[in-house]
């Protein structure tokens, strides 16, 4: 994948994290090169301490805007 698309998509979804209680203290994209695959590791405010409510959160916010400004779900893989 497009890594200039990974860092927009990155960008966008940490400014709308932002926006929830999650507050991301840290964002990154790490590689893994034996599956050649791209994780967006996030780590939250310390508000947040269940995981579940974290990935309910995240869901949430992709699907409030994977129409509007991300891609993250649409995004066919770069072959």
């Amino acid at each position: 994948m497009d890594q200039t698309v990974l860092v927009r998509q990155g960008q966008a979804l940490t400014a709308r994290l932002d926006e929830t209680k999650i507050k991301p203290r840290a964002v990154m994209w790490v590689h893994q090169l034996d599956t050649d695959t791209w994780r967006l590791w996030i780590n939250p405010d310390k508000v947040i301490s269940d995981k579940r409510e974290f990935y309910r959160l995240i869901a949430e916010t992709i699907s409030k805007y994977s129409a509007n400004c991300l891609d993250l779900i649409l995004e066919p893989p770069n072959m």
